[in-house]
């Protein structure tokens, strides 16, 4: 068809269009051609125009007396071979009618009338609808593992769900600010209680920075991570401490006696102790605790939006001591003030923490987000100790978060 600009109309069924032949010709006339193809006389053929019908001859199917002459398109001169002239004109006898059975159903007659039937059935099914699905779980299906249809990763319904649920990681910081309060439970006390509240003059940079985990599902979410946190608070203390003084001698009587012209006078003295040197102490110590603290959080959505959502927040907090450097007063004559160690603190701290916050998505599951918290330790922070001191703090958190 390339090389003459004819189209071939045959049964596959009953030509063996599957058998492959090779040859090559060079400027041969396509009758020729069709010879060495179809080297079966049973194989006939017939031209109308540009068409070309092959078809196998059956015995039963009357064939014409009489020859046609088909023209086929070839050289412009016919070519002179020892079997004869060969050319444009190639005699052949066709049957009257022949029927070509396919997809496309031919018929063809001697008067030269070519009937053709296309039927072109097209189906187009589009299927609108608020969530759009696209195919997943090849892979499984092809594993022979279950596949659950109703579930699509990849559809709009469950990117929506993503954006605003599911797992999400990020880091935070929190301003701690607030000071300790000290209690004591028996009545002698009392008095070191106040001392130590008095000698905590103020924060000491109160802060806690870290990296969070969390999932969220619609309304409800859970939180947690681990965090590096300082606590402590600006210590100063003054005491006075008496030490030396001298006697003071007194006279208390006297007497004199005459004896001659000379008077001899005699004094009767007493002395007693006078305190005058006194040293006063004075302590400042910037004092830090230092904590690993891993919480525990639930999260409630008050308002829930593409972009801007509102929260109640609040849990327990599990503080770790790992180290300190603080001072504070023992109530002993000889040494008031001593330095914190490992065996006078508590191991755990827990906290409560309650709150609300807000968070701001940016683009492709990132966002930042902002709490105001306050937080309260529920036992003390020394072990052994005859005043409870625990802290209370308010906490401001930022951080920024990536949703999985």
């Amino acid at each position: 068809s390339k090389e003459t600009g004819i189209r071939f109309s045959y049964d596959p069924d009953v030509i063996p269009v599957s058998r492959k032949i090779t040859l090559k010709v060079v400027n041969q006339p396509l009758s020729d051609v069709l010879k060495i193809l179809f080297e079966d006389p049973k194989f006939l053929y017939h031209v109308m125009g540009n068409q070309l019908v092959i078809y196998r001859d059956k015995p039963n199917i009357p064939v014409s007396k009489q020859s046609e002459v088909v023209k086929v398109p070839a050289e412009d001169k016919p070519k002179q071979t020892a079997d004869g002239i060969h050319g444009k004109q190639v005699a052949k006898a066709i049957p009257d009618t022949v029927f070509l059975h396919r997809t496309d159903t031919l018929l063809v007659t001697r008067t030269d009338t070519l009937i053709e039937t296309k039927t072109i059935i097209r189906h187009d099914t589009i299927v609108h609808m608020d969530t759009v699905y696209i195919e997943r779980y090849n892979k499984a299906q092809k594993a022979g593992r279950p596949v659950d249809p109703g579930f699509d990763k990849n559809s709009m319904k469950n990117q929506k769900f993503r954006k605003n649920n599911g797992f999400f990681g990020g880091i935070s910081y929190e301003q701690l600010l607030g000071s300790p309060s000290y209690t004591s439970s028996a009545a002698r006390f009392n008095d070191l209680a106040v001392i130590l509240k008095n000698s905590a003059a103020g924060t000491s940079m109160n802060y806690s920075v870290g990296a969070i985990v969390g999932y969220d599902y619609f309304r409800l979410g859970i939180r947690s991570g681990i965090s590096y946190t300082r606590l402590g608070e600006s210590f100063q203390y003054s005491f006075t401490r008496q030490e030396g003084g001298f006697y003071k001698t007194d006279t208390v009587d006297n007497y004199y006696t005459l004896s001659g012209t000379d008077t001899t006078w005699y004094y009767v003295t007493d002395s007693s102790w006078v305190n005058i040197n006194y040293k006063q102490y004075t302590y400042k110590n910037p004092n830090v605790y230092r904590y690993i603290e891993i919480p525990l959080v639930l999260r409630f959505r008050i308002i829930q939006g593409e972009k801007v959502e509102v929260y109640g927040i609040g849990g327990i907090i599990t503080g770790m001591y790992i180290g300190s450097r603080a001072l504070t007063i023992q109530q002993e004559a000889g040494n008031p003030v001593i330095w914190t160690s490992s065996p006078m603190m508590r191991q755990f701290i827990f906290s409560w923490q309650a709150g609300t916050g807000t968070t701001i998505s940016i683009s492709n599951g990132i966002g930042v987000f902002a709490e105001v918290m306050y937080r309260k330790q529920m036992n003390e922070q020394y072990k052994n100790y005859p005043v409870q001191k625990k802290i209370g703090l308010l906490n401001i958190k930022t951080g920024i978060f990536v949703r999985f």
